[in-house]
């Protein structure tokens, strides 16, 4: 065992424990666990998709836009491209102006979604260096012969 002589009492410098199982110890209060296989979150209650656009920028790169409605709060995801998928990036890059942001919360308390999407889009085509190229329905309708 080695020891460390202060002033006032000798410290005891050896490890007793590994990291994880100190960090295991800590969260124990919590009923939190450091496992490599953690239990899955719960999946979102509701989840809405209020609007879809597709935008451009002025070099030309195209960029997704997501608005949706997640357990009571409005998300916004940017991706690049056009496609289902992509590398997200910071809604900073919708080029807004300092102090200026989407909305995140309803004006009034009856405002209904066509209203809030409307919005959106106005902030956009406003405020930001975008282009929006389309807006995507968000009911897919299917037609049966």
């Amino acid at each position: 065992m080695a020891l460390v002589e202060s002033s006032t009492r000798a410290l005891d410098v050896t490890p007793r424990r590994s990291y994880p199982a100190v960090l295991e110890s800590l969260l124990k209060p919590f009923h939190l666990s450091t496992s490599l296989n953690p239990k899955p979150m719960n999946k979102p209650i509701i989840r809405i998709k209020i609007l879809h656009l597709q935008l451009t920028d002025p070099l030309g790169g195209d960029f997704t836009l997501l608005t949706e409605f997640i357990d009571g709060s409005i998300k916004y995801m940017l991706y690049d491209g056009h496609s289902s998928y992509g590398t997200k990036f910071p809604l900073s890059h919708l080029g807004m102006p300092k102090g200026v942001y989407l909305p995140v919360e309803t004006r009034y308390e009856d405002e209904t979604m066509e209203e809030f999407r409307e919005r959106v889009i106005d902030a956009i085509r406003e405020q930001s260096r975008m282009v929006i190229v389309r807006i995507v329905e968000n009911q897919v309708k299917f037609y049966q012969r």
